[in-house]
């Protein structure tokens, strides 16, 4: 399931992850979090990263969302944190700016490995992509509001 998040009441901040990771809950700790096109409006946390790339633990995810980052743009993929492969291995790396196929169809994932990924897109917006049942509930249930991404492009086409 993709929702986006627009005007809905308990986002002051467009671009602020905690009230995301609050809503996700002990999931948090189900995922690693691998972060992409990462422009931040205020500090982030430098851990293992590469010239276009982070990824955290779920502690240095909840040390990095304490320190209040706020993104402009950013594309943060859950990869179930059992996962074995090589995170940092990529043909293409996932982004938001520009990318204009969150707008049409379905979409997916960009990073084949993640389990869903939560779009900051331009301070303005939140997408959540590729949600399963129980993590597209979780949002849903913090946030009414909160709008299927998928019927607005259905419709928008």
């Amino acid at each position: 399931m993709n929702l986006i998040f627009e005007r809905v009441p308990g986002v002051r901040i467009y671009g602020d992850l905690r009230p995301f990771i609050k809503a996700l809950g002990p999931q948090v700790a189900d995922y690693v979090w691998r972060f992409d096109d990462v422009e931040p409006i205020s500090e982030f946390t430098r851990c293992r990263q590469s010239d276009s790339m982070r990824y955290l633990t779920e502690n240095e995810f909840a040390a990095a969302v304490a320190q209040c980052p706020h993104f402009q743009w950013a594309v943060v993929s859950a990869i179930p944190a059992h996962c074995q492969d090589d995170l940092t291995t990529l043909a293409e790396a996932p982004y938001a700016d520009g990318n204009t196929g969150f707008w049409s169809g379905v979409p997916s994932p960009q990073y084949s490995l993640a389990a869903f990924e939560i779009v900051c897109w331009d301070s303005s917006a939140i997408l959540c992509i590729g949600a399963d049942e129980t993590i597209a509930a979780a949002f849903e249930n913090a946030f009414p509001g909160a709008v299927d991404l998928d019927e607005i492009n259905r419709l928008r086409h």
